[in-house]
């Protein structure tokens, strides 16, 4: 009969670990290590430590930055699990020289510093420019929607809100209702009252938000749901659904994916955004010596959800050289020309404003089915006034075109709209004719190849699906955080090289 070893697990095996002899060179973890060590300067974390003379030793900043950022590398964000990495796993014990800060420490360690933690970005960024990984000939911007740490069911605007309140409060008078009718003895009692004290703290925590807070009001001046959980978080819809959070916007350079700049913001258009993002990015070039030239001296691709008159105004007033096309560059683009056919219902082409004949004289329209759309008067839209010309109700109804005229759902007649000029130039058509170009269009075409390999790196390799903090500063430090590692996984791979 065959003898074999001994393979049982319960017997305990002590050993002995050296842990200067843990990291090996080539290793993330050393590059990690190597970096914060003698490359990164830590200081401005000193100021948040009053503890010289009295009360007691805190862990090393560096520490804290080694272990969350070789965390946050293979995919462990939870706290509570990087806390049982240092516990269980010798790497993790080697960088922090055998401590295990509490998960509390760890998650208060991003809670405060998001400051110190941009500049540690910054101080990596500095090492691949010093390292040649920044090309400076393109740089494309984009942004990656990730859910927060808030529940889409507690927004709304405060009328919602407010109905929600109303229909909690009325369960808990069914459920006392229900309770008071029940037998002192009956088990069900002990469990209603349960029920009652948990509905209760909802409908609760609904008033004390109305009470305290006023309503949130969005770009068009009108109100925007609020989230009782994390007010500066947004609803927003992706490809996987409607989320509740925030969106992750990164600059990144075109010669080895390094990101320039990165930021978090609570609001579903990345349009809005797109001057302070890249008012900060400067700002922060600045501060650290960097060339902040390489806005100028780049091309900005950026996808048409950054398109607004506002933007490429601001672009040209920086002398930002960007490539950004409308949403409908795509139908002139004369590589698309025959995609029509390959739509189902390609043959019932809906007609343009070109289809349409203005008559000066009367100022109005004239549809293809000879139908007139009159001069209703200026009307706010998504990128400032336009004049808007529509039919009379009816008109549309029993007319054999529709199908190729209006919208489907419910619209009972067509309008067209045109744009009031906010500016002495037309920046959008300047814009429009640049990206029309052949040698636009090939600009365009790198932009996917720069920036969504890094939201895929991120997202799929490095495990954020989701932020687990609340609040934008939060969020912000452990987005930048993120992109800090990306960038050291580039410093480590040009090292290996």
């Amino acid at each position: 009969m065959a003898k074999y070893k001994d393979t049982d697990r319960s017997q305990i095996f002590f050993t002995e670990i050296d842990f200067s002899q843990q990291l090996v060179e080539g290793t993330i973890e050393h590059t990690i290590d190597y970096l914060v060590e003698h490359q990164i300067n830590l200081s401005p974390f000193d100021g948040h430590f009053q503890n010289d003379k009295t009360g007691a030793t805190a862990y090393h900043p560096k520490v804290m930055l080694k272990v969350i950022l070789y965390a946050y590398h293979n995919g462990i964000i939870s706290s509570r699990k990087i806390e049982k990495a240092c516990e269980t796993n010798i790497t993790f014990m080697t960088l922090t020289a055998g401590k295990t800060p509490h998960f509390t420490y760890i998650a208060d360690f991003v809670h405060r510093f998001e400051k110190e933690i941009k500049k540690v970005f910054l101080e990596v960024l500095l090492i691949c420019w010093e390292m040649d990984l920044i090309g400076g000939e393109f740089l494309a911007l984009d942004g990656c929607k990730l859910p927060s740490n808030a529940a889409k069911e507690w927004s709304g605007t405060f009328s919602d809100l407010e109905n929600k309140e109303k229909k909690i409060r009325k369960t808990v008078d069914f459920l006392l209702d229900k309770h008071k009718n029940l037998d002192r003895s009956d088990p069900e009692k002990k469990t209603t009252k349960g029920q009652i004290e948990k509905i209760t703290s909802k409908a609760d925590k609904i008033r004390d938000y109305l009470k305290n807070n006023d309503p949130k009001i969005g770009t068009r001046g009108k109100e925007v749901q609020s989230n009782i959980t994390d007010n500066k978080s947004a609803k927003m819809k992706t490809n996987h659904g409607v989320i509740q959070g925030y969106n992750a916007m990164a600059m990144v350079d075109g010669k080895n994916q390094v990101i320039i700049h990165a930021e978090s913001h609570g609001g579903i258009s990345e349009s809005q955004f797109t001057q302070e993002f890249l008012g900060n990015a400067k700002t922060a070039l600045l501060e650290k010596e960097l060339p902040h030239e390489i806005l100028t001296e780049s091309t900005l691709l950026a996808d048409t959800g950054f398109f607004s008159e506002d933007n490429l105004k601001y672009l040209s007033d920086e002398n930002i050289h960007a490539i950004i096309p409308d949403q409908r560059f795509r139908k002139r683009d004369p590589r698309f020309k025959t995609m029509e056919r390959h739509k189902k219902d390609g043959s019932k082409k809906r007609f343009l404003k070109s289809d349409f004949t203005y008559i000066f004289m009367s100022n109005e329209y004239i549809c293809p089915n000879g139908e007139c759309l009159s001069y209703v008067g200026v009307k706010r839209y998504s990128d400032g006034w336009s004049h808007k010309y529509e039919t009379r109700p009816g008109i549309c109804t029993d007319c054999d075109k529709k199908d190729r005229c209006l919208k489907k759902g419910n619209n009972v007649k067509r309008n067209l709209h045109n744009a009031i000029p906010k500016y002495d130039r037309n920046y959008s058509r300047e814009m429009i004719s640049r990206v029309d170009t052949p040698e636009g269009r090939d600009l365009y075409s790198k932009r996917m190849g720069i920036v969504e390999p890094v939201f895929g790196n991120i997202r799929a390799n490095k495990g954020l699906d989701r932020f687990n903090y609340r609040g934008r500063k939060k969020v912000n430090a452990q987005w930048l955080l993120y992109c800090m590692v990306h960038n050291i996984g580039k410093i480590h791979k040009a090292r290996q090289n």
